[in-house]
């Protein structure tokens, strides 16, 4: 019974008969405070909105971030130190698990040794990016032992003659992508602190108390206009699977990077003294292109668009230990990826919809709106999310990781992998991700699915790889992986 309100609605009626309505409201968010902090105190720390809107199918789905870091070699007894010390010791949720207490969802920290039991030496035998890939599959499709902190980290000691590989696999209700990164930049000293080369804009103190009050109002209108968006009948053929739709993910990575460099020339020349175009317009119109031909390939003639889902980290990376929050942040928004046979259109049709819904109040009221059903019954707060994630078939993510190397445990990191598993019941994750003037293009998608996510990456690589040659006449530019 606690799961449909029970508690909540005893601390309601005890507020209301002990201070009436005005000061019973003061009293709630008093207790709220109050209880947080006295029950932090005894090692039990309630779950931001980002993190519970992922925990609600806790323990039934795998929701794991899986990823790699290929860096300067290190030792095992080294690396476990480190990190041990500098981060499992001083962070509670690192040795934290999930429990669920009259309803409500708590990380309980149950001691330094079960943090440290998740720095693992691995004996697998890794030497390419192909087995990274692999390796990061098998942990997307592996389920988390909820009883231990869902998180977890294994060396690779010798990738290479020079390099180590440390895989991270987490439960994506412990965090986010943005999350992680302030967790590692805790290990680095001084000035080896995790820098991207985009950040969510400061937000000053009167522009938030305005947010605060009119976000969930404006948050549900939003969520009322987009929630009659659907996939059209003819894309919906994306959900077409073969066999039992066993909920397993496959991962696919673009057969080479591609120098960021370059990319930017393709969509600077479409730039006008009317209409800037940015990375995030380009790849859109890219990506509306590749499908429309993705899905004409599979004998799929008309389709319009899909359901897309989109999220945006919204605090920086840390500067000081202070500020470090690896608490799930991200903020999503729902559009329709148009699907269009030239870029032009595509880029015109992509910006019209999408920004319609991602922009500062829009993120800042979703953010507002999840403080609010962070405070609501188990049971009205699957409603509310399960109402807004339904139907949505596709992802896109678009991650500028960093133009500067990053360190983990001031070791210099080369290559960085990330992928996600698909939650609830989306078809394909799409990332974009760009790290040291390199862009990779990677799929995260459903493994039953029919329709071939390979050949939606190889279009979109095809794309920009003959937009790059137009321009620069320089075929011989790319990387192979």
């Amino acid at each position: 019974m606690w799961e449909y309100g029970l508690f909540h609605l005893f601390v309601i009626l005890t507020s209301y008969y002990l201070f009436g309505v005005l000061y019973g409201v003061c009293f709630l968010i008093v207790f709220v405070l109050a209880a947080d902090k006295a029950l932090s105190a005894i090692g039990y720390y309630r779950l931001s909105f980002g993190d519970l809107s992922l925990a609600y199918e806790y323990p039934g789905a795998l929701n794991n971030l899986a990823g790699y870091f290929i860096m300067e070699k290190v030792d095992y007894p080294t690396f476990k130190n480190h990190f041990y010390q500098r981060a499992v010791l001083r962070i509670p949720k690192l040795r934290s698990v999930l429990v669920s207490k009259l309803g409500v969802y708590f990380w309980k920290d149950v001691g330094p040794q079960a943090g440290e039991g998740q720095l693992v030496k691995s004996s697998k035998s890794i030497k390419t990016e192909q087995e990274c890939l692999k390796h990061c599959e098998d942990i997307a499709n592996t389920k988390m032992d909820y009883s231990k902190p869902l998180w977890k980290m294994s060396l690779v000691e010798d990738y290479s003659a020079t390099e180590s590989v440390i895989f991270v696999s987490l439960h994506h209700s412990f965090t986010d992508a943005g999350g992680f990164l302030s967790l590692i930049s805790s290990v680095n000293d001084e000035g080896k602190n995790v820098k991207v080369d985009k950040t969510f804009p400061k937000v000053s103190i009167f522009y938030r108390l305005y947010i605060i009050l009119i976000g969930p109002w404006y948050s549900s209108y939003l969520s009322f206009i987009n929630g009659r968006y659907a996939t059209d009948a003819k894309a919906s053929a994306i959900n077409n699977i073969n066999g039992k739709d066993r909920k397993d993910v496959r991962l696919y990575s673009a057969k080479r990077r591609i120098s960021f460099a370059k990319v930017r020339k393709c969509y600077k020349k479409l730039c006008t003294p009317e209409q800037r175009v940015s990375f995030n317009d380009y790849l859109m119109g890219t990506l509306s292109v590749a499908f429309d031909k993705w899905y004409k390939a599979h004998g799929v003639n008309g389709a319009k668009q899909l359901l897309t889902f989109c999220s945006v980290n919204t605090r920086s990376p840390p500067k000081t230990f202070e500020d470090i929050s690896i608490q799930n942040d991200s903020v999503g928004v729902k559009f329709l990826l148009p699907m269009k046979d030239n870029l032009p259109e595509a880029m015109d049709a992509c910006r019209s919809n999408f920004y319609r819904f991602f922009n500062l109040p829009a993120i800042l009221s979703y953010k507002s709106m999840g403080y609010v059903i962070g405070l609501v019954p188990e049971y009205l707060g699957r409603k509310i999310i399960e109402d807004f994630i339904q139907n949505i078939d596709l992802v896109f993510s678009n991650i500028p990781f960093s133009s500067e190397p990053w360190y983990l445990c001031n070791k210099e990191v080369t290559k960085v992998g990330a992928f996600a598993s698909i939650y609830f019941n989306w078809k394909i994750f799409f990332a974009a991700m760009t790290y040291r003037d390199e862009l990779r293009l990677t799929i995260s998608a459903n493994a039953q699915m029919k329709m071939n996510p390979q050949l939606l990456l190889d279009y979109v690589l095809d794309f920009i790889e003959e937009d790059i040659r137009k321009i620069e006449g320089d075929p011989g530019h790319l990387k192979e992986e």
